[in-house]
């Protein structure tokens, strides 16, 4: 059964959660790596259109892995999110992009996997996109957004506010990227075409009693594969 409703999102729902529980978390094609100290949630960057890092579209099939990591002050305790975003497939103009997350730590939490019918920018529900939700119970919800989440993503403009500091090559253990450089308060990000499907290769940032760091660990153009199957039964979600 289908319903349509306005859907808020899980990633702050997600980031409240874990931040309660003193968590730590993880998901699959690239592989980042988060983690950080204060300041912005660095999770910030993954809703971010690629087209601002320099990606011009998606292909069917890549898959990215996410591993944020945040600690919050002087408390001792960070919680870790593992992301995976996949590509599974093209429907004229849209496609359909999967987003598995989970949370470990003190607590550990599966977040529900989303997977969305998006046209190619940010990764998050936008007015009259579709969704299905693969609940804990194995069970689907088959969403309609009809209008923007009331949650707005908390992604910053980019590149305004930073500066570009030129052109350089970055390896990580993905690989050798030509990448573009740009910094911004303490803060450093590189980001290429290439290193799709959002197009970070890394991130350094310090400030408010800790340090950030992002690194794109590994990366796959092809192979992904979905978490939540469609057709399975699925049951109505309340409305909002």
């Amino acid at each position: 059964m289908e319903t349509r409703h306005v859907w808020s999102r899980w990633a702050g729902s997600v980031a409240v959660m874990a931040a309660l529980l003193g968590a730590a978390a993880t998901p699959s094609a690239a592989q980042v790596v988060f983690r950080t100290g204060g300041g912005d949630d660095p999770s910030a960057l993954l809703d971010v259109a690629p087209a601002a890092f320099g990606v011009a579209a998606w292909t069917a099939g890549e898959w990215a892995r996410y591993n944020l990591s945040q600690s919050f002050g002087g408390t001792g305790q960070s919680i870790t999110r593992f992301r995976t975003v996949g590509v599974l497939g093209q429907q004229e103009d849209r496609y359909w992009v999967e987003v598995q997350e989970e949370v470990t730590g003190l607590a550990r939490m599966q977040v529900p996997t989303r997977k969305l019918l998006l046209p190619f920018g940010p990764v998050t529900e936008r007015a009259m996109s579709e969704m299905l939700t693969l609940m804990s119970d194995s069970s689907i919800r088959r969403t309609t957004v009809v209008r923007a989440p009331l949650v707005a993503s908390a992604a910053a403009p980019f590149p305004q506010g930073w500066q570009a500091a030129g052109e350089e090559s970055v390896t990580t253990a993905a690989g050798t990227f030509t990448a573009r450089h740009y910094k911004k308060d303490g803060e450093d990000i590189w980001v290429a075409a290439s290193a799709g499907p959002l197009g970070i290769v890394r991130y350094r940032g310090g400030g408010g009693g800790g340090a950030g760091e992002v690194e794109h660990g590994a990366r796959r153009a092809s192979g992904a594969t979905p978490r939540c199957p469609a057709g399975s039964s699925q049951r109505s979600a309340s409305t909002r």
